[in-house]
Protein backbone atom coordinates (compact mmCIF):
# COMPACT_ATOMS: atom_id res chain seq x y z
CA UNK A 1 0.00 0.00 0.00
CA UNK A 2 1.27 3.31 -0.92
CA UNK A 3 1.57 6.74 1.28
CA UNK A 4 -0.83 8.01 -0.37
CA UNK A 5 -3.44 4.89 0.53
CA UNK A 6 -2.42 4.44 4.16
CA UNK A 7 -2.82 8.81 4.33
CA UNK A 8 -6.32 8.22 2.82
CA UNK A 9 -7.16 5.34 5.02
CA UNK A 10 -6.19 6.92 8.37
CA UNK A 11 -8.12 9.80 7.23
CA UNK A 12 -11.39 8.16 7.18
CA UNK A 13 -10.68 5.44 9.73
CA UNK A 14 -9.24 7.84 12.03
CA UNK A 15 -9.96 11.38 11.30
CA UNK A 16 -13.46 11.73 9.78
CA UNK A 17 -14.44 9.47 13.13
CA UNK A 18 -13.19 11.84 14.91
CA UNK A 19 -14.49 14.86 13.37
CA UNK A 20 -18.13 13.01 13.55
CA UNK A 21 -17.94 12.58 17.87
CA UNK A 22 -16.27 16.11 17.93
CA UNK A 23 -19.82 17.50 15.99
CA UNK A 24 -21.90 15.47 18.28
CA UNK A 25 -20.54 16.96 21.11
CA UNK A 26 -20.47 20.20 20.19
CA UNK A 27 -24.16 19.79 18.55
CA UNK A 28 -25.23 18.59 22.83
CA UNK A 29 -23.40 21.58 24.02
CA UNK A 30 -25.82 23.88 21.57
CA UNK A 31 -28.72 21.89 22.77
CA UNK A 32 -27.76 23.27 26.91
CA UNK A 33 -26.60 26.69 25.38
CA UNK A 34 -29.14 28.10 23.13
CA UNK A 35 -31.63 28.48 25.27
CA UNK A 36 -30.24 29.93 27.66
CA UNK A 37 -28.53 32.10 25.65
CA UNK A 38 -31.95 33.41 23.75
CA UNK A 39 -33.19 33.71 27.52
CA UNK A 40 -30.21 36.38 27.83
CA UNK A 41 -30.16 38.01 24.51
CA UNK A 42 -31.92 39.12 21.79
CA UNK A 43 -30.18 38.29 18.06
CA UNK A 44 -30.28 41.25 15.49
CA UNK A 45 -29.65 38.92 12.35
CA UNK A 46 -31.38 42.42 10.42
CA UNK A 47 -28.28 43.57 10.43
CA UNK A 48 -24.84 43.71 8.28
CA UNK A 49 -23.22 41.68 11.23
CA UNK A 50 -25.07 39.48 13.26
CA UNK A 51 -25.14 41.07 17.07
CA UNK A 52 -26.73 40.31 20.47
CA UNK A 53 -27.63 42.48 22.59
CA UNK A 54 -28.63 41.73 26.24
CA UNK A 55 -31.96 41.71 27.56
CA UNK A 56 -31.03 43.01 30.33
CA UNK A 57 -27.67 44.00 31.27
CA UNK A 58 -27.36 44.86 35.05
CA UNK A 59 -29.31 41.42 35.12
CA UNK A 60 -25.89 39.63 33.25
CA UNK A 61 -23.34 40.73 35.85
CA UNK A 62 -24.93 38.59 38.75
CA UNK A 63 -25.77 36.12 36.65
CA UNK A 64 -24.16 32.73 37.85
CA UNK A 65 -26.42 30.23 35.31
CA UNK A 66 -24.79 32.37 32.42
CA UNK A 67 -20.94 32.30 33.95
CA UNK A 68 -21.19 28.24 34.53
CA UNK A 69 -22.35 28.30 30.99
CA UNK A 70 -19.46 30.78 29.70
CA UNK A 71 -17.30 28.12 31.29
CA UNK A 72 -18.61 25.42 29.66
CA UNK A 73 -18.28 26.98 26.26
CA UNK A 74 -14.95 28.28 26.89
CA UNK A 75 -13.70 24.86 27.66
CA UNK A 76 -15.60 23.46 24.39
CA UNK A 77 -13.69 26.28 22.49
CA UNK A 78 -10.59 25.50 24.23
CA UNK A 79 -10.46 21.59 23.14
CA UNK A 80 -12.65 22.39 19.79
CA UNK A 81 -10.33 24.97 18.07
CA UNK A 82 -6.96 23.08 18.13
CA UNK A 83 -8.48 19.71 16.95
CA UNK A 84 -10.08 21.70 14.19
CA UNK A 85 -6.70 23.24 13.16
CA UNK A 86 -5.36 19.78 13.50
CA UNK A 87 -7.90 18.13 11.16
CA UNK A 88 -7.44 21.26 8.71
CA UNK A 89 -3.64 20.21 8.95
CA UNK A 90 -4.46 16.39 7.68
CA UNK A 91 -6.79 17.41 5.16
CA UNK A 92 -3.82 19.87 3.22
CA UNK A 93 -1.18 17.36 4.11
CA UNK A 94 -3.65 14.43 2.57
CA UNK A 95 -4.96 16.77 -0.67
CA UNK A 96 -1.16 17.15 -1.12
CA UNK A 97 -0.42 13.92 -0.78
CA UNK A 98 -2.91 12.69 -3.69
CA UNK A 99 -1.75 15.51 -5.54
CA UNK A 100 1.61 13.87 -5.63
CA UNK A 101 0.16 10.64 -6.27
CA UNK A 102 -2.10 11.73 -9.23
CA UNK A 103 1.55 13.63 -10.62
CA UNK A 104 3.30 10.30 -10.23
CA UNK A 105 1.20 8.43 -12.29
CA UNK A 106 0.77 11.32 -14.75
CA UNK A 107 -2.86 11.39 -14.21
CA UNK A 108 -3.03 15.50 -12.86
CA UNK A 109 -4.33 17.38 -15.48
CA UNK A 110 -4.29 21.45 -15.31
CA UNK A 111 -8.23 21.19 -15.53
CA UNK A 112 -7.88 19.55 -12.15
Amino acid sequence: MTRSALAISDFYEVRADQARHLNEWLRSGEVRWMPALLRRFRYDYDKATDTATPRNYSDLLRDEELRTLLDDYAFHLAYTVPWEQDIAQHIDALLAAIERELDRRGELTDAS
